[in-house]
């Protein structure tokens, strides 16, 4: 069963139009790598708050992810558009 993430984030003022340029270049390799299934982008422009959706094999597939992004630099990259540290959640899908 696969695991949905939330990433809410506040981006500082004026931010969006270069954001939006990092994840163009950047959202690919997401995509690609091992256990990732999809990725969504949100952005709130009034707020300045962006919500990342992604659908994961696994909680531990994320995390080697973000293991990943976190020594090649790429996690120190995305948070230098933000106000804050983001609001991480994990869910399962329940069947009803």
């Amino acid at each position: 069963m696969s695991v949905w993430m939330s990433l809410k984030l506040t981006t500082q003022e004026g931010a969006w139009p270069k954001l939006k340029e990092f994840l163009d270049d950047k959202l690919p390799a997401v995509r690609r790598f091992a256990g990732a299934r999809s990725v969504e982008i949100f952005f709130d422009e009034d707020q300045n708050n962006l919500m990342i959706f992604e659908e994961w094999t696994s909680k531990e597939a994320h995390q080697a992810y973000i293991e990943v992004i976190t020594k090649n630099g790429v996690l120190d990259e995305l948070m230098g558009f933000m106000q804050s540290a983001p609001d991480i959640s994990y869910y399962h899908r329940q069947p009803l």
